[in-house]
């Protein structure tokens, strides 16, 4: 999972505290890289193809680095987040 976020974006802001409020960082079965960074040095921003921040993207390979999945999320809340990190961690994807 990738979040892109701006250190001026107000949404974003509130987006990290209910992000940490949510325990998710601490999950286990996902790999958090966050960046907020102004956008002309994020590379977080560049990998989640840009749009309205904070920018989230889940992705899932399988073992042979196939894509599983992948979900890019615009100016999502933390229960968005959730229902795409399910959707994405499903053995059915």
């Amino acid at each position: 999972m990738v979040v892109a976020g701006h250190p001026l974006c107000g949404y974003c802001t509130r987006f990290e505290t209910a992000l940490a409020a949510s325990g998710m960082p601490a999950r286990e079965d996902i790999v958090l890289v966050r960046e907020l960074n102004p956008w002309e040095s994020n590379a977080a921003y560049r990998w989640t193809g840009g749009g309205n921040a904070p920018i989230i993207r889940v992705t899932r390979w399988d073992s042979s680095g196939g894509l599983v999945c992948d979900r890019k999320l615009n100016r999502p809340g933390v229960a968005d987040l959730a229902a795409a990190l399910d959707a994405c961690l499903s053995p059915t994807q």
